[in-house]
């Protein structure tokens, strides 16, 4: 697959990309989907909310480094609660290299340009894409169809494209 077929794709559309794909390997390696709600919930952020601060903070709390760099719930978690910590906790401790993997690079492209503009449609978040792409292909997971994602346009909210619910684009939520 191009790469360029994403240009025109909004940052919010490149993350619900990501997510999408996410997803399906999730299915693929038949997790326990259910253990994976509190991921997924605070990875949606990035679509729906204008406070991308937030959505970057979410979702840095709920990658594996930074659950299982320490044994026990810190306070220093503004994201996500003791219970959701211990749920992380656990469900990290046999992760698949592929979902590690993943969920870095989607938390990639939501703060590739978090804090300038957006320029040449992003390359920056293209580049991570195409390593989603490239992981997804190698372990042969199914990849979502780009099609579904061109109606978030790079035109709007400066490069971000507009807020929506991608949990509808959801096959786990």
């Amino acid at each position: 697959m191009n790469i360029d077929v994403f240009k025109p794709i909004s940052i919010r559309g490149r993350v619900a990309y990501g997510i999408c794909c996410l997803e399906n390997a999730l299915i693929a390696l038949q997790y326990n989907l259910e253990n994976w709600n509190i991921v997924l919930k605070h990875l949606w952020r990035y679509t729906a909310s204008s406070n991308l601060e937030d959505c970057n903070r979410a979702a840095l709390e709920v990658m594996p480094e930074c659950i299982l760099e320490f044994p026990e719930y810190d306070d220093d978690y503004e994201q996500i609660s003791e219970d959701e910590y211990k749920i992380l906790y656990e469900l990290y401790q046999n992760l698949d290299e592929s979902i590690d993997i993943l969920l870095k690079r989607i938390y990639y492209v939501g703060v590739s340009d978090a804090y300038s503009s957006i320029t040449n449609y992003s390359p920056g978040s293209l580049i991570q894409l195409q390593f989603i792409i490239s992981c997804m292909r190698e372990k042969d997971f199914p990849l979502p169809d780009p099609k579904e994602f061109m109606r978030f346009s790079i035109l709007e909210d400066d490069g971000w494209g507009e807020e929506f619910d991608g949990t509808k684009l959801s096959k786990i939520l």
